[in-house]
């Protein structure tokens, strides 16, 4: 009997857990995403797909390998990935766009050479700045800067790669513990707002529903791939897309209008004093509006909204400032509003953190020997 039953608990336990080749599997799909996204986005410049809300490559490549594991299953079912693996590749893949997007890791190559690069015997940064910076942080070899500012280097030759290994190594130890302090963070908060605020969550609807497709964890009703639904919207979507590509190529060609961000021009008192009053119809924009709670959506809009009314009260009244740092402050606002998500945040979470705090200082209680994963104890201490 125990023989018999075996090798169904390994299978098991291996379709509910993370597996090295899960992990491997990942991390070379991250690498190629990294450069995918870093040509398209630094290089290039043709795509900030890392600026929206659901990154476009992670769910390009979600879908291939999502469509070889259906294969694949139909052939060996043994070795097709399970919806734990191919959620472990995803999010591996998405964390390193997140690392590798806009206005993140992109500007850090930028900046570690920007204070020797750009040092000239009229700003005298060689004098009042490059004396008090640590040069394990930075980049001052200047061959090294040559070939990376000028181009028409291979970043294979060790010369030049060597001179970036010490400061990317410094950074990436920063980064690594950003990271861990954020996913402590999210271990100690998530029971709370899972359970009791009953946050939802619309970026992880499409990934869960393609990987229990494709790992079989669906067993009754229309699978993912089946449903005519999903495939009339691709059609939609690709066919506005197809259509407005070759326009763009052609001009003469005809466009689909209003799917793309489009700008009034507003020349009359006081109306040209609107900030980026952009407008656009995107599908996908309209698709995760339904997934967010109404009042997220309704305050998008709401206070947009607001921010343009005050640029033209501003204009009406004859303060308007350069935006968004001049008069009303666009940007400090905004500043302003993510403090007060912050404290928000903190001030609806604060029964729940004290209870934890209560926790974590009694000896051999629950919490520090949770069901899965480590214990909230464990957390609070890397966090600190």
């Amino acid at each position: 009997m125990a023989t018999a039953t075996a090798p169904t608990r390994t299978a098991t336990r291996s379709a509910v857990s993370v597996t090295p080749r899960a992990v491997l599997l990942g991390l070379a799909l991250a690498a190629a995403n990294t450069y995918w996204v870093t040509v398209a986005e630094v290089r290039w410049g043709v795509s900030d797909g890392s600026c929206l809300p659901l990154f476009i490559t992670p769910i390009f490549i979600l879908t291939v390998l999502t469509a070889l594991n259906l294969a694949l299953r139909r052939v060996s079912a043994r070795r097709a990935l399970s919806q734990v693996e191919l959620l472990t590749v995803y999010i591996v893949v998405v964390i390193s766009e997140t690392l590798a997007g806009h206005d993140f890791v992109q500007n850090l190559f930028g900046t570690i050479g920007h204070a020797y690069w750009f040092a000239t015997v009229e700003n005298g940064w060689a004098e009042l700045l490059h004396p008090h910076i640590p040069q394990w942080l930075v980049l001052g070899d200047m061959t090294a800067l040559e070939a990376f500012y000028e181009g028409g280097a291979s970043f294979t030759r060790p010369w030049l790669l060597g001179p970036f290994l010490v400061p990317l190594a410094a950074w990436g130890a920063v980064l690594v513990a950003l990271i861990g302090a954020m996913l402590c963070l999210n271990t100690l908060l998530q029971k709370h707002w899972t359970e009791h605020e009953k946050l939802a969550y619309p970026m992880v609807v499409l990934p869960l529903e393609m990987t229990s497709t494709a790992s079989g964890a669906r067993d009754e009703g229309p699978t993912f791939f089946a449903d005519w639904l999903i495939w009339a919207g691709v059609a939609i979507g690709l066919s506005v897309t197809l259509v407005n590509g070759i326009h763009e190529l052609v001009p003469a060609f005809p466009e689909i209008p209003f799917i793309k961000l489009q700008r009034p021009y507003f020349s009359g008192y006081p109306w040209r004093g609107l900030y980026r009053f952009y407008y656009g119809l995107y599908p996908f924009a309209v698709a995760l509006a339904f997934f967010i709670p109404s009042d997220l959506s309704f305050s998008c809009w709401f206070f947009f909204l607001v921010g343009q009314a005050q640029m033209v009260l501003s204009e009406l009244i004859g303060m308007r400032e350069a935006p968004p740092n001049g008069f009303p402050y666009l940007a400090h606002q905004a500043s302003g509003a993510w403090l007060a998500l912050a404290v928000g945040a903190l001030l609806t979470t604060r029964g729940h953190l004290a209870h934890v705090w209560r926790l974590i200082w009694r000896q051999g209680d629950s919490i520090n020997k949770p069901a899965r994963g480590i214990g909230q104890k464990s957390m609070t201490a890397i966090f600190l």
